[in-house]
């Protein structure tokens, strides 16, 4: 399956997807929200684009003026697929890729000063296995103290995260059954 870039200098050019049911891709309506609400911040930063499948949110990232991204996915097809887009799009200067499941990748890392991650974890994902690296992203400092975190989720755990993180959010929006938090670590 092929995804359009929506904006920036790759505009209108396309991205290979992971043709398997464990990938969903955010829909154009999602990528949407996301960079409009983003635009202001996306010039010149660092993104970490964590449960990435086609690397789509970080590759969009790049196009609207992302200085760096680093993909996490632990699924070897999709951590593929990324690759061989960053090798297509030729910003492999800009991008790193990493195979590794996304909480061993937190809690090895020593990433920090980081402005914007993208977090989109399988609907299935219990909610206390986000929240654990929600909290352990914050512990390690790895989002600059001005940095954004951008989250889909299913709308129904909104409430059950929020009462369990001390964060300032920045902006919501639901539609059905997906959520999109734009927040920021109080803390």
């Amino acid at each position: 399956m092929k995804l359009r870039i929506g904006s920036g200098k790759f505009k209108n050019r396309y991205i290979n997807t992971p043709d398997d049911s464990a990938t969903r891709p955010s829909t154009a309506y999602s990528k949407k929200v996301i960079f409009d609400t983003l635009q202001s911040h996306l010039l010149a930063s660092k993104v970490l684009d964590l449960f990435a499948g086609s690397g789509a949110l970080g590759i969009e990232a790049i196009s609207k003026g992302a200085h760096f991204a680093t993909f996490v996915d632990k699924e070897s097809r999709p951590a593929k697929i990324i690759s061989e887009n960053i090798e297509t799009l030729d910003i492999e200067n800009e991008c790193t890729v990493i195979r590794k499941d996304v909480l061993g990748f937190i809690e090895s890392t020593s990433i920090t000063g980081i402005d914007i991650i993208f977090m989109d974890p399988p609907y299935s994902m219990k909610i206390d296995s986000v929240l654990q690296i929600l909290k352990l992203i914050n512990e390690k400092d790895i989002l600059d103290t001005k940095g954004l975190i951008c989250l889909e989720m299913p709308s129904k755990s909104k409430d059950e995260l929020i009462q369990h993180l001390d964060i300032s959010i920045f902006k919501e929006k639901i539609k059905g059954e997906t959520a999109l938090l734009f927040f920021t670590f109080n803390d």
